[in-house]
């Protein structure tokens, strides 16, 4: 939040605490037609001062009231407003200061419904002229105002929870982040004369609002441009602005004065007592400036910004004065701009910096993480490792010590391979013998698949021969039925008992007794065959002639074919039998290598040792990094989340001294050179606030006074 140099005078302070004091009886009265209760009211305030006065005339005779004329009026406007501050209803008071101890005032107002609360018997009124019978009394009247009269500083209410905007009937019982947001807005003019020409600007106002909130029901809680002053079960909210004066300085963008207040805080069950606002233009009316404004903390201020020192400031008592001041900052403004810009330079440089770092930092902690995986299975594989140098070890010896058993086995072997050599030598030359022998045994066997097959032949053609028998049988048998089909037709086309028919009639039954007796004798044939079993045996010499036949075949491709393995191998027991040679001298040269593997088997030995303990400490080692890698996987997690963070400051900071340098170019080009324009706007404010006397009509030449008190429902 920033802080504003800026500070309330003891004048202001005592206008708040009076008002804030006036309206604790308005917080609990209505401003509409209840009449008792607002007159109840103004009664109050009347007596309070006529017991002030009393006590002034306890020590002197009251002078005789005589002549007329107008007093000073000091006006406070009450206004009714909802949540939003949209205006309910307007209601005035006047209290008439009759400091002349005059008969008769004269006044003038433009209020409705006038009354009179204290002081004189009737108003008497004429329209908007009155002429009050005072008889030297102080005179209090009031009345009302449409709610659409324009107020010289309007207020508007925004509210928020958990950062989404909320309407104002669901404030009352809201439980979350609420947020207060309130913006004042200037609706009074005055024309100025500023370096020679008119000028429209506003009248200066400050407002001031109060919120009194149970202190159970909010946590955390934070204002900008206020105060909060907790008092006991309830905290005071205290916020301010002045609106207006911003532009009526041409610093529209980017002003020094707020006008603007937010308050935000965690709250349950949210309620308040009570919000008002206060406004008032009467500091900036003041003729010495030291009422209004704390210079020795604008002194520090300037001193700060522009590293230069101002002296003598409780002489600073008027504008004039507050010029030659300004003279002094504008010596120094070219060392702050430049300054600015180079401090604007650096940030940026600093944001792309922590940009980089940013990156390199999740660069790092992905590496990290990478590091960290890959770590663990290092430390897996050192550990299988150490388990594995660990049964080497072990194994080692087991196969160290059965080296001397393969010797004595390699002794063994070459004895052996000298007897498989001879062997093969002996079965090389039977196996020469054997192909020989195979050789005639092919030879034997083509000559006896011959015989065989001349054999089967012959049996054939007599089977032949006795299936035969029959078949001249079985032709006169079909050659008589033919005889008789040729009869049966002739007796069909003859006459029945005709010659013709009787012919054919005997020819017909001699072809049936033919038949019968052909087939008899056929029956017979076969029968006699069958009880002889010539036929079954002629077929099963057949049979076993060709299965002779062709067993002779396949012994003579078997003995052709054995003839040539047995070729083969003779030509590789001939191979294996060099072989054999070479295998013998081979082992008689073995148990020299094995005497020189055992010899080095006993440095093997030492060599797994050593590995075994290395892999120990390489296992320990790798326990300790992998270790140091989770630590700092953590470390460049927090680095990286930290880059985050300094890079949000960096851009903040950049864009501060990016707003630091721009402002401080817009202020040099505004004072520097001809300070009139500024020098005129503030005297110009000042005559403004004092020429806005009341809100309602003020009698020609009369004085007056006019405070703002605004309750929000």
């Amino acid at each position: 939040m920033r802080n504003r140099s800026i500070k309330l005078s003891k004048k202001l302070a005592t206008i708040i605490l009076c008002a804030t004091m006036t309206c604790t009886a308005f917080t609990g009265c209505s401003m509409g037609n209840n009449d008792s209760k607002e007159e109840t009211k103004q009664e109050t305030e009347a007596k309070t001062s006529e017991t002030e006065s009393d006590e002034e005339e306890e020590t002197k005779t009251k002078i005789p009231a005589e002549g007329s004329g107008t007093a000073q009026k000091s006006e406070t406007v009450y206004v009714t407003a909802d949540a939003t501050g949209k205006v309910k209803e307007i209601t005035v008071s006047d209290w008439l200061k009759n400091k002349d101890n005059y008969e008769t005032i004269n006044d003038v107002t433009n209020l409705d419904d006038v009354k009179v609360i204290k002081g004189a018997e009737d108003l008497g009124q004429s329209g908007q002229d009155l002429t009050i019978p005072a008889d030297g009394n102080d005179v209090y009247y009031r009345g009302t105002l449409p709610a659409t009269t324009t107020l010289p500083v309007s207020v508007n209410i925004k509210y928020t929870l958990d950062d989404k905007e909320i309407s104002a009937e669901e404030v009352e019982g809201a439980t979350g982040h609420l947020g207060v947001h309130i913006e004042y807005t200037n609706n009074s003019t005055y024309t100025a004369k500023v370096d020679g020409k008119k000028k429209e600007i506003h009248v200066p106002f400050m407002a001031a609002t109060m919120m009194v909130v149970p202190s159970d029901k909010i946590n955390h809680a934070e204002i900008e441009h206020g105060k909060i002053v907790e008092n006991g079960d309830t905290n005071v909210f205290l916020g301010y602005g002045f609106p207006g004066i911003n532009e009526s300085f041409g610093l529209e963008d980017g002003g020094i004065f707020t006008d603007t207040v937010d308050f935000e805080a965690d709250v349950e069950n949210f309620s308040s007592d009570m919000m008002m606002t206060f406004v008032t233009s009467e500091p900036f009316a003041s003729d010495d400036l030291k009422d209004a404004v704390d210079f020795e903390t604008v002194s520090d201020s300037i001193k700060e910004a522009a590293d230069i020192e101002i002296k003598d400031v409780n002489d600073v008592h008027s504008i004039e004065d507050l010029e030659s001041v300004v003279k002094k900052l504008n010596s120094s403004l070219n060392k702050l701009s430049k300054g600015a810009k180079k401090l604007n330079k650096g940030t940026n440089d600093l944001k792309k910096g922590t940009k980089d770092l940013q990156k390199g930092a999740k660069d790092l902690s992905k590496g990290a993480k990478d590091l960290q995986k890959g770590t663990k299975q290092l430390k897996n594989g050192s550990q299988k490792l150490a388990e594995g140098t660990k049964s080497l070890k072990t194994n080692y010896a087991v196969f160290n010590s059965k080296i001397a058993v393969m010797t004595d086995g390699m002794n063994d072997a070459y004895t052996g391979s000298k007897t498989i050599t001879d062997g093969l030598k002996s079965a090389a030359d039977g196996s020469k013998q054997l192909a020989a022998g195979a050789k005639d045994l092919s030879g034997g066997a083509t000559k006896l698949a011959g015989g065989v097959s001349q054999i089967a032949n012959g049996l054939s053609s007599k089977l032949n021969g006795l299936g035969n028998l029959t078949a001249p049988i079985d032709a006169a048998i079909k050659d008589t039925k033919a005889q008789q089909e040729k009869a049966k037709k002739a007796m069909a086309a003859a006459k029945q008992g005709s010659k013709e028919y009787m012919t054919a009639f005997a020819a017909y039954n001699q072809a049936e007794g033919a038949i019968k007796a052909l087939e008899s004798t056929k029956t017979q044939m076969a029968a006699a065959m069958k009880q002889a079993n010539l036929t079954q045996t002629l077929e099963a010499l057949t049979k076993a002639s060709k299965e002779l036949s062709d067993g002779a075949t396949k012994l003579s491709a078997g003995a052709t074919q054995f003839a040539t393995k047995s070729n083969e191998l003779s030509v590789g027991l001939g191979k294996l039998y060099a072989g054999s040679n070479k295998l013998t001298k081979g082992l008689a040269a073995l148990p020299a290598g094995a005497k020189k593997l055992s010899g080095a088997s006993n440095q093997i030995n030492q060599g797994i040792g050593a590995l075994y303990t290395g892999s120990n400490d390489l296992n320990t080692g790798v326990g300790k990094l992998y270790n140091g890698t989770g630590k700092l996987y953590k470390g460049t997690d927090k680095l990286y989340k930290g880059t985050d963070k300094l890079y949000d400051g960096a851009v903040k900071l950049h864009d501060g001294t990016n707003t630091l340098e721009k402002s401080t170019s817009k202020l040099g080009n505004g004072i520097s050179g001809n300070l009139s324009p500024l020098v005129d706007t503030a005297k110009e404010l000042k005559n403004a606030a004092k020429a806005y006397t009341t809100f309602t009509t003020l009698a020609e030449g009369g004085k007056g006074s006019v405070t703002f008190v605004i309750k929000t429902e």
